[in-house]
């Protein structure tokens, strides 16, 4: 029978799934756990994994030929892409002030932070809309060993797949993000504004922040 489970430690209780799932045995011990659920719990990540590397290379697509300096975390050669709450790092005590891992950073032409791209597999505000917050604090990135000042506040870019109904979707993202910004108060914040989108509006959503945001010196967009 062990070779069919994975055994959980703990001092509580033992249960025992078999076919026939009226079957369970409880006692003061540990909790087996049927392989099978191990492997579909592996696989259903290994598919969330591969949807989230493909929005990201769509989205890359998109962007490449607007933006010179283009990270993508652990990507041609890029590692991990921190975000931390503080200016100042104190050796020994960094891991406190980290609050993020982004998935692709885009910096200017004068190679300062400048957009931040989220790429989402849910289409749940819940999800989607966490990383928000997280920019408004936003002091200083970290790609792999080299450190970046956020001198001027950032630009976020929130994207998700194109859903089955897409013109219902895009209204919905569109009065979400108006009532988000209604509640965010922007006043000394590192975040200067923000979109939310469907893969297929991204292009869109790239125009409306140099519009609204006077990024003029990128004139492809």
């Amino acid at each position: 029978m062990a070779s069919n489970y994975f055994r959980w430690h703990t001092s509580y209780w033992k249960t025992e799934i078999h076919n026939d799932i009226k079957n369970k045995c409880y006692q003061k011990l540990d909790i087996l756990i049927p392989i099978g659920y191990l492997a579909w719990a592996e696989n259903a990540s290994l598919k969330e994994l591969d949807k989230h590397n493909k929005l990201i290379n769509k989205i890359y697509e998109v962007i490449s030929p607007h933006f010179e300096h283009i990270f993508v975390e652990k990507r041609r050669g890029t590692g991990l892409i921190q975000i931390f709450d503080e200016s100042e790092l104190v050796k020994g005590k960094q891991s406190r002030y980290k609050v993020a891992n982004s998935d692709m950073l885009v910096l200017d032409e004068e190679e300062k932070p400048l957009l931040v791209i989220e790429p989402e597999t849910s289409a749940s505000p819940k999800t989607f809309g966490r990383s928000i917050p997280i920019y408004t604090i936003a002091k200083k990135v970290r790609i792999g060993k080299k450190e970046y000042s956020i001198s001027s506040p950032l630009l976020l870019l929130i994207v998700i797949p194109d859903q089955s109904r897409t013109i219902q979707k895009t209204e919905q993202l569109f009065d979400l993000e108006k009532k988000l910004k209604e509640a965010i108060d922007f006043e000394g914040s590192s975040l200067k504004d923000f979109a939310i989108c469907q893969i297929g509006d991204l292009e869109e959503a790239l125009g409306r922040f140099k519009d609204s945001n006077g990024y003029c010196s990128y004139s492809s967009l």
